[in-house]
């Protein structure tokens, strides 16, 4: 399965600004983590928590 993962502008400028802090690839790696326990594919030791706001 190919998963194609798209950012905003202001993701891409928060990741272009702080490539040392966190990577685009280490963002993409939890965001795959986070849908896999969504659908109970994996176990996974993320912490998820629902958003509010639109």
């Amino acid at each position: 399965m190919n998963l194609e993962i798209g950012y905003s502008k202001k993701a891409n400028k928060f990741l272009g600004n702080n490539p040392k802090t966190i990577t685009e690839k280490d963002v993409d790696t939890l965001i795959i983590s986070a849908i896999k326990k969504i659908f109970n594919i994996e176990k996974s030791n993320i912490d998820l928590k629902k958003l509010k706001g639109n």
